[in-house]
């Protein structure tokens, strides 16, 4: 559900910011927020801020509402001290900040006013929902979207940029179609071990970004193997019905699934930040 909403809230950017320059994007998130961003950053500081705060933020809340001053005064430490950091580390976004409110709020803790609390909580949340209303995507787009762009491919005879190593692997996959279709078998049989190629190239890939196996386990381990052995399986057999269903199971497994993932926050992120 959650992949889902973001890939609703990407495509609706597409719609309504069809075209924005790099140095407009530069204007709207300011150049300080990128130091709490890999690759500036070991970590992704700002995000894991983001979410402790929405962590202690709950917390509180939910103390307040079982008058615990204990779990209160645990939580609301971390949310204060979290929240009077934000203008120190991206100034050019103190206007979100309401530290008059976080003031307030830290003083009703430590009368133990619980309608204060409560007050000063959602005035704190209402700049939550300001800043991340207008700059949130956009961040998402820029510091934890992939950018294939620069990627390169290695084999073994030569380096391939990564888009037009897609569109090689793309006709690779289609080639094992029409030959099947047209009776070329051979043809069908090389293309497929080509495809096969590709695939353990674009693989090796993989961990140029993802530092496990299980990634690329869901899309290329062992059931998209299976496919493609039916696949081969059929070619030899000069099935031509295997073979439409095994290539469209591998297509399926291979490129729907890392698409679904990966290409529609690419595409859009290239598109807002693509140059003239």
């Amino acid at each position: 559900m959650i992949r889902l909403q973001l890939w609703v809230a990407l495509l609706s950017i597409s719609f309504f910011i069809p075209h924005l320059q790099a140095k407009e994007l530069d204007g709207v998130l300011p150049d300080s927020l990128s130091k709490w961003y890999k690759p500036e950053n070991k970590r992704q500081v700002w995000l894991h801020t983001m979410f402790g705060m929405r962590r202690e933020l709950q917390a509180v809340e939910e103390y307040v509402d079982q008058k615990d001053i204990n779990g209160i005064n645990k939580w609301s430490e971390r949310l204060v001290t979290h929240y009077r950091k934000l203008p120190v580390m991206v100034p050019e976004w103190k206007e979100y900040v309401d530290l008059d409110a976080v003031d307030a709020l830290d003083q009703a803790v430590k009368n133990s006013e619980f309608k204060s609390i409560r007050y000063n909580l959602r005035q704190l949340q209402k700049t939550c929902r300001s800043c991340h209303k207008k700059n949130r995507i956009l961040a998402t787009l820029r510091y934890r979207s992939p950018d294939f762009s620069s990627l390169i491919i290695t084999g073994e005879d030569k380096e391939h940029k990564y888009p037009r190593f897609m569109k090689t692997i793309s006709r690779s996959l289609n080639r094992i179609r029409i030959a099947a279709e047209d009776e070329h078998w051979s043809v069908a049989s090389d293309a497929s071990n080509q495809f096969q190629q590709e695939l353990k190239m674009l693989g090796n890939n993989c961990a140029s970004c993802h530092k496990d196996d299980e990634p690329v386990e869901r899309i290329l381990g062992a059931s998209t193997k299976h496919s493609i052995d039916e696949m081969d399986a059929a070619i030899v057999e000069k099935n031509i019905r295997s073979v439409k269903m095994s290539l469209g199971e591998t297509a399926v497994k291979v490129c729907a699934r890392c698409h679904g993932v990966h290409r529609t926050a690419a595409d859009i992120r290239n598109q807002l930040l693509a140059e003239d």
